[in-house]
């Protein structure tokens, strides 16, 4: 699909796949963009499994750093593992409420 795209709006797979996954700062102006989605709709991409797909790249991301975190801590308890999740879990809960107050309350 995203080869289909690239070739309509004539742009590189790699920025197609990029817009579509709205990866920040990338170079690609409000024209490629629209370009882009507008095309996508056209040929029948699944907006809804391209939404989970990123919620998923997010979740994972958010996973490894913590993972990341705790392995630099070996001499931790379980019980401070658990405080550290829960702790980095609230601070992206608090973000997320003052990013987008109407959405997360």
């Amino acid at each position: 699909m995203i080869e289909r795209i690239a070739s309509e709006v004539n742009l590189d797979r790699s920025l197609v796949k990029d817009i579509l996954l709205e990866t920040p700062h990338i170079e690609a102006t409000r024209e490629q963009r629209d370009a882009v989605f507008s095309t996508a709709r056209k040929l029948g991409l699944d907006f809804e499994a391209l939404r989970i797909g990123k919620r998923l790249t997010a979740r994972c991301e958010a996973l490894e750093e913590v993972l990341k975190y705790i392995e630099n801590h070996p001499e931790w308890s379980r019980e401070e593992i658990l405080d550290y999740i829960r702790h980095s879990a609230e601070l992206m809960k608090r973000v997320q409420r003052r990013a987008l107050p109407d959405f997360f309350k």
